[in-house]
């Protein structure tokens, strides 16, 4: 029987190139639900996050913003974190939102592109448990996405499934390619990543997620899960 997905939210993030300290047999461009591995957007981008003026500059050199639109950018994204349509710190839970966020901002990011994240509905109940936040903190966009409990969004084209470990105060995710487990993927696991570096059936990224879980993997602590990917249009 066909798993059941819970669709969780929406990233809008570009790509990242492979550098040489990487697997080789990764493509030569990716795109992670990861921001160790790719700029997302907004990435806690609001107007009551303190930044500094070089991470200000370099972020209104790749959205080609000046610097009263990039405070309307912090703005807006401000705006739709207080209204629910986004949450901590860049998952969207709304694909109308996301779409018009992107059209607004982000026309000059090179290579971005809309993923969507789903979990089995098995999983998503006990996701949601763990990410529960502590007192005093607020939730995170996937515990917001997982507690709402939406239903699987046909839209879209799947691209794979990527094994991702959550952090649950955070709610920012850590990719097995940061952990260097490609390798263990392919020559332990018997495993293949497809053109878009991911496992191609939830089987595959279920098991791999298992092995990440393993204190002898020594992956980062978080809660690693196998999370389908797909792509849709930003328009």
């Amino acid at each position: 029987m066909e798993a059941e997905f819970q669709t969780v939210g929406y990233l809008l993030v570009d790509a990242f190139a492979r550098v040489d300290v990487m697997d080789s047999r990764l493509p030569s461009r990716m795109w992670s639900p990861s921001t160790c591995l790719s700029n997302s957007y907004p990435d806690a981008d609001f107007t009551w996050v303190t930044t500094s003026s070089e991470q200000d500059d370099a972020l209104r050199t790749r959205l080609g913003l000046s610097e009263a639109q990039l405070s309307e950018y912090k703005t807006d994204a401000t705006r739709l974190l207080d209204e629910g349509h986004l949450g901590w710190p860049n998952l969207f839970l709304s694909l109308t939102h996301t779409r018009s966020f992107a059209a607004r901002w982000l026309t000059e990011v090179v290579d971005l592109r809309l993923l969507g994240l789903a979990l089995p509905e098995d999983l998503a109940s006990s996701a949601a448990a763990s990410s529960t936040p502590q007192p005093g903190m607020g939730p995170s966009g996937v515990h917001l996405g997982l507690k709402r409990q939406a239903g699987d969004e046909e839209e879209g084209t799947t691209l794979g499934f990527d094994v991702l470990g959550l952090e649950a105060e955070s709610g920012s995710f850590h990719a097995p390619v940061c952990n260097d487990l490609v390798g263990d993927f392919i020559d332990r696991l018997g495993l293949s990543l497809n053109e878009h570096a991911l496992l191609s059936t939830l089987t595959d990224a279920t098991l791999a997620a298992e092995f990440c879980c393993l204190d002898e993997t020594g992956a980062e602590p978080a809660l690693w899960l196998p999370w389908r990917v797909r792509t849709y249009g930003l328009r």
